[in-house]
């Protein structure tokens, strides 16, 4: 193989693995923000009874004596 081909195959190579590579990380990224909402969800889910039982009935009473 002359000297031209076999720059050519690790070329070929490197950038091959940094695509898989991108690749690799934007799944990883995908993941982490997947868990991240999923974290936030329940988070924000602690605090749905709270804001049921104190602010929206004030508010739909508000409303109603506006309208």
């Amino acid at each position: 193989m002359s000297t031209s081909q076999s720059q050519s195959f690790a070329h070929d190579r490197r950038t091959r693995r940094q695509q898989e590579d991108l690749q690799r990380m934007r799944f990883r990224r995908a993941i982490e923000d997947y868990c991240e909402r999923q974290r936030l969800s329940r988070e924000i889910s602690d605090f749905d009874d709270i804001f049921k039982s104190e602010f929206l009935p004030q508010a739909t009473g508000q409303y109603r004596k506006s309208a």
